[in-house]
């Protein structure tokens, strides 16, 4: 399955194929648990598979703006089709790939008055709720 992968130590996300399940999907997050969260992606639905003990993590990461910039989800993520028929995860299309590619965004560290250079990672931006 073809799937799209948001890490917060790369500035380019990883088009990965992958099996799919959860200890695959804890080894691409470098977790141990996971949730998974069906949101809007500039109005198409995606799953997002994120790290559910994200924010406990010291130094963690945005990496999901909604359409007003705003924070919505941190750590990494896996981006998966949306399958409402069965409710499992999917492969994403080379055009649903170029869909989330278009709002990917790279956020830099205010390191304003800090002599060290500002750290750069990923985001999606435009994730919303369905609904």
């Amino acid at each position: 399955m073809k799937v799209l992968v948001i890490d917060t130590e790369k500035t380019k996300p990883d088009i990965v194929d992958t099996p799919g399940g959860l200890e695959e999907w804890c080894r691409l997050l470098k977790c141990s648990v996971i949730d998974i969260a069906t949101r809007t992606i500039a109005g198409k639905p995606y799953d997002l598979i994120i790290d559910d003990e994200g924010l406990f993590r010291g130094g963690a990461k945005v990496t999901a703006l909604d359409s007003k910039g705003k924070p919505q989800l941190v750590g990494n993520l896996v981006i998966c089709n949306f399958n409402e028929e069965t409710g499992e995860e999917a492969p994403l299309s080379d055009s649903d790939i170029l869909h989330i590619l278009k709002n990917v965004v790279i956020l830099t560290e205010d390191t304003k008055g800090e002599d060290r250079q500002p750290q750069m990672w990923l985001a999606v931006s435009n994730v919303d709720f369905i609904g």
